[in-house]
């Protein structure tokens, strides 16, 4: 978590579809639910590209 010109909490959590990652999800679903009454805010990041586009732009 980090400091903010806020009083806000931010989360934020950069993922992908790897096995930790997958395997980390509900504890992080967990932590959403456990401070979803208060200032906080949980944000994701996907590494992951989009279905289809590596094929598309010649990516191997």
């Amino acid at each position: 978590m980090r400091k903010n010109g806020t009083n806000k909490m931010r989360l934020f959590n950069v993922w992908s579809t790897c096995g930790q990652c997958v395997t980390e999800f509900p504890e992080l679903v967990t932590t959403a639910r456990n401070f979803g009454l208060r200032d906080f805010e949980f944000i994701t990041i996907s590494t992951d590209w989009p279905r289809g586009f590596r094929e598309s732009e010649g990516i191997p």
